[in-house]
């Protein structure tokens, strides 16, 4: 005998989900999404700052290995001439290619490196024999940051030529420089611990007249008395962080850099380099 239920018992027991279940159900759904979403978000973000932060280490690190390759090769002298050196420690304006970079000791000039090299070891100082390492305006927006360049030209020439570039997004770059200041073969040290003097140009003349904390030498010291480089170049993402504040104080020899305070991660190379031609 078949039982029939009735119709009004049947509407009591639906198959399907009520208007509310589903509300919840998307209400829970969409709160999972914006969890994977912010995840998924932050995820991202750190993986294109560490992006961002290996290729400006990457870089200043081959800028590094080009300078240092190259400042051994200073004064490189087979003939004994006697007529290559360092010829030029003092501060520039950084300027777009092709124009004039001129001395410049306020905040705003940048330490150049220019130096002399017997390349070719035909004891003769050629049109690519004079060196100089330093930073210029790419693009000729300041607000972008400047680059470091390699310039070669012939000696007597401005700093005008054209300029390789090194390493994109350098902020500074830094110099200073151990002495043999009374020519007895050694380098010259002071201190209890018989540190090495590091010394630096506070007047832009071309000489060094100070050490990195700024006291005067008592002497000064010409730039054929140099034996060894010490270089610091600060680089910057070329991308900001909006989820970092960049309140860092960067010391690159004797000059102290005012916080940036803004949200590009920087990153500082400190190396010294012994010339073996000096």
């Amino acid at each position: 005998m078949n039982t029939v239920v009735p119709r009004n018992n049947r509407m009591q027991h639906p198959s399907g989900f009520t208007l509310v279940e589903l509300l919840i159900a998307m209400v829970i759904s969409a709160l999972v999404l914006t969890a994977f979403y912010r995840v998924f978000d932050n995820l991202q973000s750190s993986s294109i700052q560490q992006v961002e932060i290996a290729t400006m280490q990457q870089n200043q690190r081959g800028a590094l290995a080009i300078m240092e390759r190259e400042f051994r090769m200073i004064a490189a002298d087979r003939g004994l001439t006697g007529q290559f050196r360092v010829t030029d420690i003092r501060r520039y304006t950084v300027t777009e290619p092709g124009t004039t970079a001129t001395p410049d000791n306020s905040a705003a000039g940048s330490p150049i490196l220019r130096f002399t090299a017997d390349l070719d070891n035909d004891g003769l100082l050629g049109a690519n024999e004079t060196i100089t390492y330093l930073l210029y305006d790419r693009d000729g927006d300041p607000a972008n940051g400047f680059d470091l360049a390699r310039s070669v030209f012939n000696a007597g020439n401005g700093l005008v030529s054209q300029r390789d570039l090194l390493a994109e997004s350098v902020d500074a770059i830094g110099f200073a420089y151990a002495f043999d200041q009374n020519l007895d073969g050694r380098i010259d040290r002071a201190g209890a611990n018989d540190d090495i003097i590091w010394g630096v140009d506070t007047d832009n003349d071309g000489l060094l007249d100070a050490d990195m904390a700024n006291t005067a030498l008592g002497f000064t010291v010409q730039p054929s008395m140099i034996r060894s480089v010490r270089l610091w170049i600060l680089g910057r993402a070329q991308r900001g962080d909006n989820a970092f504040i960049n309140d860092e104080t960067y010391t690159l020899a004797n000059r102290i850099l005012p916080q940036y305070n803004d949200n590009m991660r920087r990153w500082m190379i400190n190396q010294i380099i012994n010339c073996r031609n000096l």
